[in-house]
């Protein structure tokens, strides 16, 4: 592909999700954990691989009505700082192992800005074939200044990945440019406390996730799209979650700003904010 070819694609899918993301104007920072893609790899293969990332929330100050992003699972607070670590353990290569995704939250209207004051952890069993992906996973969210406030939750999703980016060794030369995705389907298997909506409102059941990115040579530009329905209710989302941003990646380190909203489908309710990142990838 040639490169003015590839940007006019990469321009013509940022403005498609930016046409998408509501305006500025949802509430706890709940981003879809334990779903970084798994490398092709063989059965006989045994390794741990993740990464380490911190971020810092930009434009989210405080309001009267609230943060953009809290910085507490029950709404409470204004998210400050992020620090993620992402772990993958293969047992059987490519097809099965265990994850553990952590994140913690800092409150920047708390005595120190980065101390954590949320911690969410998800522990999770994938197994994979080709493209196709299932996963059972246990996560939690606490309030780490106040102890009983958060949620529990188990969950089964299946995923197809389109274009992975990484190849077995010897089979395909990487390409300076690319395309990528992931669709989800997701259902909580047992929810009596993670909300549906923004305003911590209903009880999720159905999670529909897609993530895409476009890259050329060490630019990437990223979309992804979050929904969840209600318990008991129909089975079209009642709340939105989108992020559109922009990366650069030099030998797998991860520079990225994005502009991440949330909305409340049946009733008003929407706000956003901007996160910058820094990603480093690890393999042992």
């Amino acid at each position: 592909m040639r490169l003015p070819h590839a940007l006019g694609r990469l321009g013509a899918l940022a403005g498609l999700l930016l046409s998408l993301a509501p305006s500025a104007s949802a509430a706890p920072f709940n981003r879809l954990l334990g779903l970084h893609p798994i490398p092709p790899a063989e059965d006989k293969d045994r390794y741990t691989q993740g990464y380490i990332k911190a971020g810092s929330f930009v434009d989210n100050e405080r309001k009267a009505d609230g943060a953009a992003a809290a910085a507490r699972p029950d709404n409470g607070g204004a998210a400050s700082n992020l620090y993620q670590l992402y772990l993958h353990d293969a047992v059987r290569g490519d097809k099965m192992g265990f994850v553990a995704d952590l994140l913690f939250l800092s409150d920047r209207g708390a005595g120190s800005r980065f101390k954590p004051t949320q911690f969410d952890y998800l522990i999770g069993l994938p197994m994979k074939s080709g493209d196709w992906r299932i996963q059972f996973d246990r996560e939690e969210a606490l309030a780490l200044n106040r102890p009983k406030a958060g949620y529990r939750t188990w969950d089964a999703r299946l995923s197809f990945e389109m274009g992975a980016a990484e190849k077995k060794p010897g089979t395909q030369k990487k390409r300076a440019s690319e395309l990528r995705g992931v669709l989800t389907a997701g259902c909580f298997l047992h929810n009596n406390t993670f909300p549906a909506r923004s305003d911590l409102t209903g009880l999720a059941m159905l999670r529909y996730n897609a993530r895409g990115e476009a890259g050329v040579h060490v630019f990437r530009l990223r979309g992804e799209a979050d929904f969840l329905t209600e318990k008991h209710g129909a089975l079209s989302p009642v709340q939105m979650n989108l992020s559109v941003g922009a990366a650069v990646v030099v030998r797998d380190v991860d520079l990225a700003f994005s502009r991440e909203s949330g909305k409340m489908l049946d009733r008003t309710g929407t706000r956003a904010y901007y996160l910058l990142t820094l990603t480093y990838p690890f393999k042992m």
